[in-house]
């Protein structure tokens, strides 16, 4: 079973998507939501990427070609298709991989190809008046194409990664970084970031395909670089993760799991620990990290 995310909800229960359809988790036991043809208010999908809990309970649950979301007091999933907010191809296999919450609590959901197109909008944001979806642009008006990444912190900031470089949105306004200011960054030939995590005290950080580890500085105009214990072979590793929790970042690779501590500025590889790498990261509101995988189901620590 290959897990795609993790969510704890306001009440403790583990919420997992996988691409053998939606689970939870309530410390004890584990309820499968399955797909009903015959009944319209099931989610009718198998293949799941991402979660999010909106300022009113709700799960919003990101598919291919549509976006969920179950209210938990009724029990039923409203099913929003893509295509009726963003013309793709018939054959762009739209996948909502992120979805983030801003300082108000606005929904906003980012969408890549899984065929390449490039030419079609990929950020949206949910009107709660409306019932519906709009297309999200950058500051210049040119449409957000194919998102990534989205990573939002607890000032209400929102990290996007796309085909068109960083954007981070928050309260006072929207910063954008294109592809071109940052190729003078110290990236290597053929690297690209794979996932990126806010630490408490603000800092963006990111991982990439070839092992590294990097510090975002947008007021200073910088990348800091660090490479892993787990030396780069010579092959792109583009299921590096990454994670945060009290001081220390979670790195996940193909060969396992690396801790960097941020304070000392290095790397070290845990001892006694999973060492089997990780799909997706979660610290629940108790501080229990959990762990999701490719192959090997769900740990917590």
């Amino acid at each position: 079973m290959i897990i795609t995310d993790l969510l704890a909800d306001r009440n403790g229960e583990i919420w997992i998507t996988t691409f053998s359809g939606l689970l939870t988790f309530d410390g004890y036991d584990f309820r499968n939501f399955y797909p009903d043809p015959r009944d319209s208010t099931t989610i009718d999908d198998l293949l799941l990427y991402k979660l999010a809990e909106g300022k009113d309970g709700h799960i919003w649950i990101g598919s291919m070609n549509r976006i969920y979301r179950y209210n938990p007091l009724t029990g039923i999933f409203k099913n929003y298709p893509l295509q009726e907010y963003v013309e793709y191809p018939a054959d762009a296999q739209p996948m909502v991989g992120n979805i983030e919450a801003d300082h108000k609590g606005t929904m906003y959901f980012g969408i890549v190809s899984g065929t390449g197109y490039n030419d079609y909008p990929g950020l949206l944001r949910y009107s709660e008046a409306e019932d519906s979806f709009e297309l999200v642009d950058l500051p210049n008006g040119e449409p957000v194409q194919n998102v990534y990444g989205m990573f939002s912190n607890e000032k209400g900031q929102i990290a996007i990664y796309s085909d068109e470089g960083f954007i981070i949105m928050g309260p006072e306004g929207t910063e954008f970084q294109s592809n071109e200011q940052l190729s003078k960054y110290a990236w290597k030939d053929g690297e690209f970031a794979t996932d990126m995590v806010w630490d408490d005290q603000g800092h963006l950080w990111l991982v990439t395909n070839l092992r590294r580890l990097g510090k975002i500085d947008m007021s200073a105009d910088s990348i800091a670089f660090w490479d892993f214990e787990e030396p780069y072979n010579g092959t792109g590793d583009g299921s590096v993760r990454i994670g945060f929790d009290k001081g220390r970042l979670w790195v996940s690779h193909d060969k396992g799991i690396e801790l960097f501590d941020i304070e000392a500025g290095r790397f070290a590889t845990p001892e006694n620990m999973l060492s089997r790498p990780f799909t997706t990261f979660l610290k629940d509101g108790m501080d229990n990290i959990w762990l999701g995988t490719g192959a090997y189901g769900l740990y917590s620590i």
